[in-house]
């Protein structure tokens, strides 16, 4: 099944926008547009949990094809932390509307259609069997906001 995946974003003007507040990380800091992201390096940081929107919503789309073409387990890791922090909105920053808000329609029906696809043909992997219930309420969330109707998969 060929599935499209959510476009990749321009390099940040300011890298800083990545991260919240504070948070100090040494290979985000001197990560340049010719780079190759290396999700090995950005999860030990503890980065995943230190990301602001802009950084989820850039580090999504590279994310998504590491995931399809060069799964790891630390991709693993970052769909999982994806899902948790936006269904729980563990943190103010995290409001799942301001998310949504920030992808154009487009990608968000490639985003919600990724959802199905992974929770449908990839369930043995580690970020569906445990995110099986936040992948379903991030499929209803991005429904509800492009005002369609839900679809409910059976487990």
């Amino acid at each position: 099944m060929k599935i499209k995946l959510i476009d990749l974003r321009a390099f940040p003007i300011d890298i800083l926008k990545l991260i919240k507040g504070d948070f100090e990380c040494d290979y985000i800091f001197s990560l340049k547009k010719e780079d190759q992201i290396d999700f090995n390096l950005l999860s030990p940081s503890g980065l995943f949990s230190n990301l602001s929107i802009e950084g989820w919503c850039y580090f999504l789309p590279i994310a998504q094809r590491e995931w399809l073409n060069n799964y790891t387990k630390i991709i693993d890791d970052f769909f999982y932390s994806f899902c948790f922090n936006f269904t729980y909105e563990i943190d103010d920053e995290y409001d799942i509307g301001t998310l949504l808000s920030m992808i154009d329609k487009d990608n968000l029906i490639r985003l919600r259609d990724w959802l199905i696809y992974v929770l449908v043909f990839k369930s043995e992997q580690k970020f569906v069997k445990n995110s099986e219930d936040n992948i379903r309420l991030m499929i209803v969330r991005i429904n509800d906001y492009l005002g369609g109707d839900n679809i409910f998969l059976r487990g």
